[in-house]
Protein backbone atom coordinates (compact mmCIF):
# COMPACT_ATOMS: atom_id res chain seq x y z
CA UNK A 1 0.00 0.00 0.00
CA UNK A 2 1.41 3.38 -0.95
CA UNK A 3 1.40 6.39 1.38
CA UNK A 4 -1.21 8.13 -0.81
CA UNK A 5 -3.49 5.07 -0.60
CA UNK A 6 -3.07 5.01 3.17
CA UNK A 7 -3.89 8.72 3.35
CA UNK A 8 -6.97 8.25 1.19
CA UNK A 9 -8.20 5.14 3.03
CA UNK A 10 -7.46 6.33 6.57
CA UNK A 11 -10.41 8.17 8.13
CA UNK A 12 -9.62 11.64 9.49
CA UNK A 13 -10.08 10.29 13.01
CA UNK A 14 -8.99 6.68 12.92
CA UNK A 15 -10.50 4.63 15.72
CA UNK A 16 -8.17 3.23 18.30
CA UNK A 17 -7.22 -0.35 17.80
CA UNK A 18 -8.39 -2.84 20.39
CA UNK A 19 -5.86 -3.27 23.20
CA UNK A 20 -2.96 -5.25 21.88
CA UNK A 21 -0.53 -7.25 23.96
CA UNK A 22 2.85 -7.92 22.42
CA UNK A 23 5.56 -9.90 24.10
CA UNK A 24 9.22 -10.01 23.28
CA UNK A 25 11.45 -12.82 24.41
CA UNK A 26 14.41 -11.67 26.42
CA UNK A 27 17.43 -13.91 25.93
CA UNK A 28 17.58 -14.79 29.64
CA UNK A 29 16.62 -13.68 33.12
CA UNK A 30 20.14 -13.94 34.50
CA UNK A 31 19.61 -17.61 35.27
CA UNK A 32 19.39 -18.74 31.65
CA UNK A 33 15.56 -18.86 31.33
CA UNK A 34 13.72 -16.85 28.65
CA UNK A 35 11.49 -14.10 30.04
CA UNK A 36 8.38 -12.71 28.30
CA UNK A 37 7.94 -8.96 28.79
CA UNK A 38 4.84 -7.01 27.82
CA UNK A 39 5.89 -4.03 25.71
CA UNK A 40 2.51 -2.57 24.72
CA UNK A 41 -1.14 -3.04 25.54
CA UNK A 42 -2.72 -0.10 23.76
CA UNK A 43 -2.14 1.27 20.28
CA UNK A 44 -4.05 4.18 18.72
CA UNK A 45 -3.84 5.76 15.27
CA UNK A 46 -4.83 9.36 14.51
CA UNK A 47 -3.47 12.60 13.11
CA UNK A 48 -2.23 14.50 16.17
CA UNK A 49 -0.24 17.01 14.09
CA UNK A 50 -2.95 17.80 11.52
CA UNK A 51 -0.52 17.24 8.63
CA UNK A 52 -2.60 14.51 6.97
CA UNK A 53 -0.23 11.72 8.06
CA UNK A 54 -1.14 8.96 10.50
CA UNK A 55 0.56 9.26 13.90
CA UNK A 56 0.70 6.23 16.23
CA UNK A 57 0.40 6.36 20.02
CA UNK A 58 1.60 3.33 21.99
CA UNK A 59 0.81 2.73 25.66
CA UNK A 60 3.23 0.65 27.69
CA UNK A 61 1.67 0.73 31.17
CA UNK A 62 3.69 -2.20 32.50
CA UNK A 63 7.06 -0.95 31.25
CA UNK A 64 8.86 1.81 33.12
CA UNK A 65 11.02 4.61 31.79
CA UNK A 66 12.78 6.49 34.56
CA UNK A 67 10.50 4.64 37.05
CA UNK A 68 7.20 5.81 35.48
CA UNK A 69 4.71 4.32 33.01
CA UNK A 70 4.30 6.23 29.77
CA UNK A 71 2.87 6.57 26.29
CA UNK A 72 4.90 7.28 23.16
CA UNK A 73 3.75 9.13 20.04
CA UNK A 74 5.48 8.22 16.78
CA UNK A 75 4.82 10.78 14.07
CA UNK A 76 3.80 9.91 10.56
CA UNK A 77 6.04 10.88 7.67
CA UNK A 78 5.35 10.43 3.96
CA UNK A 79 7.22 7.12 3.91
CA UNK A 80 5.53 5.68 7.05
CA UNK A 81 6.42 6.33 10.69
CA UNK A 82 9.44 8.24 11.91
CA UNK A 83 11.30 8.36 15.19
CA UNK A 84 12.45 11.96 14.71
CA UNK A 85 10.34 14.13 16.98
CA UNK A 86 8.85 11.12 18.83
CA UNK A 87 7.25 12.18 22.10
CA UNK A 88 6.85 10.50 25.48
CA UNK A 89 4.30 11.50 28.13
CA UNK A 90 3.71 10.24 31.67
CA UNK A 91 2.30 11.51 34.94
CA UNK A 92 5.62 13.11 35.83
CA UNK A 93 5.60 15.17 32.59
CA UNK A 94 5.19 18.89 33.30
CA UNK A 95 1.57 19.90 32.73
CA UNK A 96 0.13 16.38 33.04
CA UNK A 97 -2.21 16.38 36.08
CA UNK A 98 -1.60 14.03 38.99
CA UNK A 99 1.43 12.19 40.23
CA UNK A 100 3.10 9.03 39.04
CA UNK A 101 2.52 6.27 41.58
CA UNK A 102 3.43 2.61 41.44
CA UNK A 103 0.66 0.54 39.87
CA UNK A 104 -1.15 3.37 38.01
CA UNK A 105 -0.71 1.69 34.60
CA UNK A 106 -0.80 5.02 32.73
CA UNK A 107 -1.39 4.26 29.05
CA UNK A 108 -3.50 1.11 29.56
CA UNK A 109 -6.06 2.46 27.09
CA UNK A 110 -5.80 5.10 24.35
CA UNK A 111 -8.30 6.85 22.07
CA UNK A 112 -7.65 9.63 19.53
CA UNK A 113 -10.45 12.17 18.98
CA UNK A 114 -10.52 15.74 17.75
CA UNK A 115 -12.32 17.02 20.86
CA UNK A 116 -11.80 20.75 20.20
CA UNK A 117 -12.35 20.55 16.41
CA UNK A 118 -8.84 21.83 15.62
CA UNK A 119 -8.32 19.24 12.84
CA UNK A 120 -5.69 17.62 15.09
CA UNK A 121 -6.44 14.45 17.05
CA UNK A 122 -6.38 14.87 20.82
CA UNK A 123 -5.51 11.75 22.83
CA UNK A 124 -7.50 10.26 25.73
CA UNK A 125 -5.21 8.15 27.93
CA UNK A 126 -6.48 5.68 30.52
CA UNK A 127 -4.82 4.34 33.67
CA UNK A 128 -6.65 1.42 35.23
CA UNK A 129 -4.78 1.60 38.54
CA UNK A 130 -4.93 5.35 39.26
CA UNK A 131 -5.36 6.33 42.93
CA UNK A 132 -8.61 8.33 43.02
CA UNK A 133 -9.58 8.24 46.71
CA UNK A 134 -7.63 8.98 49.88
CA UNK A 135 -5.59 6.05 51.11
CA UNK A 136 -4.44 5.06 47.63
CA UNK A 137 -7.65 3.32 46.49
CA UNK A 138 -6.95 2.15 42.95
CA UNK A 139 -9.58 2.82 40.33
CA UNK A 140 -9.45 4.18 36.81
CA UNK A 141 -8.88 7.67 35.49
CA UNK A 142 -8.40 9.25 32.07
CA UNK A 143 -6.31 12.16 30.80
CA UNK A 144 -6.73 14.27 27.69
CA UNK A 145 -3.70 15.66 25.85
CA UNK A 146 -4.32 18.09 23.00
CA UNK A 147 -2.99 17.63 19.48
CA UNK A 148 -0.94 20.43 17.92
CA UNK A 149 1.31 21.20 14.96
CA UNK A 150 4.29 19.60 16.74
CA UNK A 151 2.33 16.62 18.10
CA UNK A 152 0.71 16.17 21.50
CA UNK A 153 1.03 18.82 24.19
CA UNK A 154 0.51 18.79 27.95
CA UNK A 155 -0.62 22.43 27.83
CA UNK A 156 -4.24 22.50 29.05
CA UNK A 157 -4.11 18.74 29.78
CA UNK A 158 -7.03 17.53 31.90
CA UNK A 159 -7.74 14.45 33.98
CA UNK A 160 -11.05 12.79 34.85
CA UNK A 161 -12.27 9.94 37.03
CA UNK A 162 -15.70 8.61 37.94
CA UNK A 163 -15.49 10.76 41.08
CA UNK A 164 -15.01 13.93 38.99
CA UNK A 165 -18.37 13.30 37.30
CA UNK A 166 -20.13 12.46 40.56
CA UNK A 167 -20.31 8.74 39.79
CA UNK A 168 -19.62 6.26 42.58
CA UNK A 169 -16.21 4.64 42.64
CA UNK A 170 -17.02 0.93 42.47
CA UNK A 171 -14.51 -1.83 43.04
CA UNK A 172 -13.69 -3.41 39.68
CA UNK A 173 -15.11 -0.44 37.72
CA UNK A 174 -13.57 0.28 34.32
CA UNK A 175 -14.04 4.06 33.99
CA UNK A 176 -10.99 4.84 31.83
CA UNK A 177 -11.63 1.99 29.43
CA UNK A 178 -15.23 3.20 28.97
CA UNK A 179 -14.14 6.85 28.69
CA UNK A 180 -11.61 5.92 26.03
CA UNK A 181 -14.20 4.31 23.71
Amino acid sequence: MTQSQLQRDLPHEADALEPLSMNREEPHDGLGAAVAVTVAVAVAVGDATGDGRADVAVGAPDETVDSVRNIVLLKGIWSGLGTSGAQSFHQATAGVPGAAEAGDHFGSSLRPRDINRSSKADLAIGAYGEDVLPGGYDHEAAWLLRGGAKGLTSTAATAFSAKAFGYPVIDGGRFADTFGR
